[in-house]
C-alpha cells in the first residue's frame, strides 16, 4: 500500500487555506471557491486539497475576488492571498514539472517570499523554508531538469513501465527458480 505524500503546492494550499483564508472569509464563503470548481477536500486535517485539486486552486485564485465569494469582506483583504497563490502557481509551473526548468526561478522565489512574508500571522513552516532556501540549489544540482523527474510518481511510473514492457517477457514468479537471476538480468539489460 503506497502512502500519499503532500506535494509542495498542496501543502502551500493547505497552509494558506486553513491559516489565512478560512479565518478571514469564514468556512462557508471560503468553500464556495473549491465547490465551484467541483473539488473535494480531504478532511483528515481540516479542509485539505491534494495534488490536482491544489494545482487547480492555484490556477484559479482570481475567483476569490468575485462578489459572491467575498460577500461583505473587503476585496483588498483578499488580494494579498490571491497574489501569493499566483506567485506559487508561477513557481510550480516553471520548475515542478517533468520538463526543463524555464524562467528566472530566483525572481519567482523572491516574489513568493515577498508575498508570503507580507501576510500576517503566517509562520515560515519547514516546507516553505525548503522552498525559500533550498529550491534553487536543488535545481542547480539537477542539470536543468524540473523536480517532476524526481518525484515519487516518476519512480512509480518507471516501475510500472518496467513491469509492463520488460519484466513481462522474462517473468518468473519464484525468486528461488534457477533461471530467476538470469531472466531479471535480461529484463534489465
Amino acid at each position: 500500500m503506497s502512502t500519499r505524500r503532500a506535494t509542495p503546492s498542496s501543502r502551500f494550499c493547505q497552509s494558506y487555506f486553513l491559516n489565512w483564508l478560512l479565518p478571514r472569509l469564514g468556512h462557508d464563503k471560503a468553500m464556495k471557491w473549491p465547490i465551484k470548481l467541483n473539488l473535494v477536500s480531504r478532511n483528515y486535517q481540516g479542509e485539505v486539497f491534494e495534488g490536482n485539486a491544489a494545482r487547480k486552486l492555484l490556477k484559479t485564485s482570481d475567483m476569490l475576488l468575485s462578489d459572491d465569494i467575498l460577500g461583505d469582506v473587503p476585496r483588498l483583504a483578499v488580494v494579498p492571498f490571491v497574489s501569493c497563490y499566483k506567485a506559487m502557481e508561477k513557481l510550480v509551473s516553471h520548475c515542478f514539472g517533468m520538463e526543463k526548468v524555464h524562467g528566472n526561478i530566483a525572481e519567482l522565489v523572491d516574489n513568493l517570499i515577498n508575498c508570503y512574508l507580507a501576510l500576517e500571522k503566517l509562520s515560515v513552516t519547514l516546507k516553505t523554508h525548503v522552498l525559500f532556501e533550498h529550491l534553487i540549489p536543488c535545481l542547480l544540482n539537477l542539470g536543468g531538469n524540473g523536480l517532476g523527474l524526481y518525484s515519487e510518481q516518476a519512480g512509480e511510473s518507471v516501475h510500472r513501465e518496467f513491469l509492463q514492457h520488460f519484466w513481462q517477457n522474462y517473468k518468473i514468479s519464484s525468486i528461488d527458480h534457477p533461471q530467476y537471476s538470469e531472466n531479471l538480468f535480461s529484463a534489465v539489460v
